[in-house]
């Protein structure tokens, strides 16, 4: 099946609409379906969003080896509910080409879009409408805890620098002894940072001066 819009390989920076409403989004019945596109991209960002449903939806994008053997790189979370606030988003490394299938129990609306992105662009995996939580706090130039171990189930976070100033950077690490500007994980003005990281994990920042710092967790 073709993708509206797509002329060509996908490329980074990019994003399509593999199926929406209009484009196969809206099974009046159980089954599944599958379109193939072109990437010219070193990964791709994965996003669901459900409008409606009645039973489950799983959402699987295969790659190709060099051999054209398929091989699995991305399963989203089975979608039960339909979608609130919060996205389901995944991202991986692929080769050329993708497909992307679709398989539901029972009728439902839904909508799946693809991003190509840059090796080392940053992302958060949001897994659908269970808890999750934004936050704002102030970081000074001591190393303090700036994401606690004890939110239940967590998938990934996204730390981001609100400051505007030049050289108001902040630093993040995973002990208060990481968190320094010489081994923390520098984060300037206005840029933001998004990774997979359970629950169970302390996440420690520190700034160069007075930090406004905004965080969204989010758990399985």
């Amino acid at each position: 099946m073709s993708i509206p819009g797509l002329r060509g390989p996908l490329k980074a920076g990019k994003m399509v609409t593999v199926f929406g409403p209009k484009d196969g989004g809206a099974p009046a019945a159980a089954g599944s379906e599958s379109k193939t596109l072109p990437i010219d991209a070193d990964s791709i960002l994965v996003s669901l969003w459900v409008t409606s449903i009645s039973g489950t939806l799983d959402v699987k994008v295969y790659t190709y080896t060099d051999t054209g053997q398929e091989i699995e790189a991305i399963v989203l979370p089975q979608a039960t509910a339909t979608s609130t606030d919060l996205l389901i988003r995944k991202a991986a490394a692929v080769m050329s080409n993708i497909r992307v299938e679709a398989t539901y129990s029972d009728a439902c609306e839904f909508d799946v879009r693809v991003r190509g992105i840059q090796a080392g662009e940053s992302s958060v995996r949001i897994l659908a409408a269970n808890e999750a939580k934004a936050s704002q706090t102030n970081i000074g130039t001591s190393a303090t805890l700036l994401v606690p171990a004890a939110f239940t189930d967590r998938a990934g976070f996204v730390v981001k620098n609100n400051n505007t100033g030049a050289g108001e950077n902040l630093y993040i690490g995973f002990t208060a002894l990481e968190a320094t500007a010489s081994n923390g994980y520098p984060l300037g003005p206005q840029e933001a940072m998004g990774i997979d990281v359970a629950a169970g994990q302390s996440v420690y920042a520190i700034g160069s001066t007075a930090i406004d710092v905004r965080i969204l967790e989010a758990s399985s």
